[in-house]
């Protein structure tokens, strides 16, 4: 599969998921009420993402067994001890409402699931095969391409900046464990955690605020 075939691909990945979005609140709008992935609208996406798995996969990070795995936990046990600080320090952080408990979970388990597949488990391999071993410049290219993706969610304004560095850094950091490890296992739990965690650490936190 030449170049250009891969860089479609990454376009569809990119881009797919916004489509998506605005064809469904257009034409299915009881279906999406506020955003696709609190959804089970979501679920389309993933499809999409399994198409292009299986037009395409340069290096299979997606059932790989992953090897390196104690550097995979110890990453995992780095995620566990960074979201807890984090949620005890940044009362400002999102997280979705008990009283919504499908968003809960496709925020806490399937929307990691999802995007690691795609940036991770697609994405990352195809850069690899477009770029060659500059493996530095991969896994910044990857990190910025994922918080770009996360423009779809939130809008760029000035206040949320902070926000969008976190994504950058999570991003370098995932595309690390991901490329050391060969598989995207280690990097689909850390971001469980990120999301999951700090879902039901608010929720417990903040029992009686509904939203």
């Amino acid at each position: 599969m030449d170049k250009i075939t891969y860089l479609v691909l990454i376009g569809v990945i990119m881009f797919s998921y916004k489509i998506l979005e605005s064809i469904i609140k257009k034409f299915f709008p009881k279906l999406v009420k506020d955003q696709l992935w609190a959804s089970i609208g979501y679920y389309l996406w993933g499809l999409v993402l399994l198409i292009v798995y299986l037009i395409i996969r340069p290096n299979d990070y997606i059932i790989k067994n992953p090897i390196n795995n104690e550097m995979g936990i110890m990453f995992i046990l780095s995620f566990i001890i960074s979201t807890i600080i984090i949620c005890i320090k940044n009362p400002n952080v999102y997280y979705p409402r008990k009283s919504n408990k499908l968003r809960c979970f496709h925020y806490g388990v399937i929307q990691p699931i999802f995007e690691e597949v795609a940036f991770r488990g697609l994405i990352l391999p195809m850069t690899i095969y477009l770029l060659g071993i500059n493996i530095g410049m991969i896994i910044l290219l990857n990190a910025i391409i994922f918080t770009l993706f996360h423009l779809n969610y939130w809008s760029f304004e000035k206040e949320r900046m902070n926000m969008f560095l976190g994504f950058l850094v999570i991003g370098l950091l995932l595309n690390y464990i991901t490329f050391m490890t060969q598989s995207i296992l280690y990097s689909i739990l850390c971001h469980i955690i990120i999301n999951g965690g700090n879902t039901l650490y608010r929720n417990l936190k903040f029992k009686n605020q509904k939203a």
